[in-house]
């Protein structure tokens, strides 16, 4: 069976009432082999139907341009093209609980089963505390910032953040319960 380490990237925007409606548009992935070596990768953009234009701040934070989002599939599509991708899946992998929720917010907008994600998903950010022994959680950059020498690339672009987690994944391999 085979381990997804992924990421997502989401609708967003500074401070303001519409963070209720974000919706996924980026999924970053590495598919795991039970040694942890890496077999493949995954990347794709994913159209937002609530609020189809990104905000400036979305646009800044990810720099994700406007065209590539209009030019991508819906999620009902995306999803489809990353479950196929990701067969043979033992356990989805993301930092913190926040991509399973939006995955799943995802599925219910579209009326789309999320049994997939929901019951087979590990939390590394809350299982990285608890084995770090931490009182409270840390964020993806500064995991790999104790863990390595740094975190590599830029922030907020799923396939970089879903690497910088792979490799904390895999450094303690075995030993996540999994």
């Amino acid at each position: 069976m085979n381990h997804i380490v992924f990421d997502l990237e989401t609708t967003c925007w500074d401070g303001t009432a519409l963070a209720a409606q974000r919706e996924t548009i980026e999924i970053g992935a590495y598919k795991l082999n039970p040694l942890g070596e890496v077999l493949d990768d995954f990347q794709c953009y994913v159209k937002p139907i609530l609020a189809p234009s990104l905000s400036v701040y979305c646009k800044n934070l990810t720099r994700i341009k406007q065209d590539d989002i209009d030019r991508a599939r819906e999620f009902p599509e995306a999803i489809t093209d990353f479950l196929s991708w990701s067969e043979d899946v033992d356990v989805y992998i993301a930092w913190g609980k926040y991509d399973r929720l939006i995955l799943m917010d995802d599925c219910r907008l579209h009326r789309i089963s999320s049994e997939w994600i929901d019951s087979s998903y590990l939390d590394l950010k809350k299982a990285y505390r608890q084995k770090k022994g931490y009182r409270h959680s840390i964020n993806l950059m500064k995991a790999a910032e104790k863990e390595f020498d740094g975190f590599e690339g830029e922030a907020h672009e799923a396939l970089t953040d879903a690497y910088n987690l792979m490799k904390i994944y895999r450094k303690y391999m075995g030993e996540w319960g999994v």
